[in-house]
């Protein structure tokens, strides 16, 4: 039986386990290992429902094994309070001794290689808010993750969220959201450990092509198609934006991030993975003006 059941966000990230006397399925070993991805903890439970006991609270990015195979009848859905539902499976686990059930929306099938995703700087994240099937596992414990929203107005506003994931075998290969819990779309996220995002002014545009982008968008950026360059004038002298030999395809996010006063950008490019890569102006070094600090991928390339 589907049980449907509302909760909190606070309450659905620490969803979880029990143990019961069924008989133990076989499972091979590469099947075995699952991460945690609720960024609270996910709670290993007594029983496979949300209202049994809790016997532990696991940490996000620590791995339980499967004792095993899923029941299809300790299926539910839950439903948060911004309206996002999981459907999920109750699983039955071990945990450092400790065996019971946890929800299975909030357990990955990754590689340690996977996990976490490594960092283009130390200092950055970048994540978009829904389904990816790659890993962009970027959440760092100490870093503040700030929201980047357009008001009805048409002005862009900074709001600090907190992240966390869940999966899904919807699309066949597991797939990963990135969800913020927030009822208002937001068009990315930027994760800091040190420096405060914020925002004034500036210009997105995620479904258009460069060659398609104009006005404010393009205003002092040049891009030379057979080298690949995207450069920006500023006060006269030109700075290259991109990597080079990145095919760039569009311009995602153009304005003040940093409150130095000077644009930054996100660019969505291509070689044989396609990626958005954040530039950051504060962050620059020696006679450049940006520095790529942040990248969030989406796929392999096909032309």
């Amino acid at each position: 039986m589907k049980n449907v059941l509302r909760i909190t966000v606070n309450a659905l990230i620490v969803i979880c386990a029990f143990q019961t006397s069924q008989a133990q399925s076989h499972i091979s070993k590469a099947d075995k290992s699952r991460i945690v991805i609720a960024t609270s903890g996910l709670n290993l439970r007594s029983a496979p429902t949300l209202n049994s006991q809790i016997i532990k609270l696991v940490r996000y990015g620590h791995e339980v094994q499967l004792k095993e195979e899923p029941i299809s009848t300790n299926t539910d859905t839950i439903q948060v309070t911004n309206g996002t539902d999981h459907l999920g499976t109750w699983i039955k686990v071990d945990y450092r001794g400790h065996r019971g059930y946890m929800f299975s929306p909030f357990l990955a099938k990754l590689n340690h290689a996977d996990f976490p995703t490594e960092l283009l700087d130390d200092n950055f994240a970048l994540l978009l808010e829904g389904q990816s099937c790659l890993p962009n596992f970027q959440y760092r414990r100490d870093f503040t993750y700030t929201g980047i929203y357009k008001t009805v107005s048409g002005k862009y506003r900074a709001k600090k969220v907190n992240v966390t994931y869940s999966s899904s075998d919807e699309y066949e290969n597991e797939c990963y959201s990135v969800d913020t819990g927030e009822n208002e779309k937001l068009l990315f996220i930027v994760g800091s450990r040190k420096l405060p995002i914020t925002v004034s002014k500036g210009q997105f545009s995620y479904y258009q092509n460069l060659s398609e982008q104009r006005n404010k968008m393009m205003d002092q950026v040049f891009y030379d198609t057979k080298s690949s360059i995207l450069d920006f004038c500023h006060n006269n002298v030109s700075y290259q934006l991109n990597e080079n030999g990145h095919k760039v395809t569009s311009i995602l996010w153009r304005g003040d991030l940093d409150a130095d006063g000077i644009d930054d950008f996100i660019i969505q490019s291509e070689d044989e993975i396609k990626k958005i890569v954040l530039y950051l102006s504060s962050q620059r070094q020696e006679e450049k003006l940006f520095k790529a600090v942040a990248e969030y991928y989406l796929g392999k390339y096909k032309s």
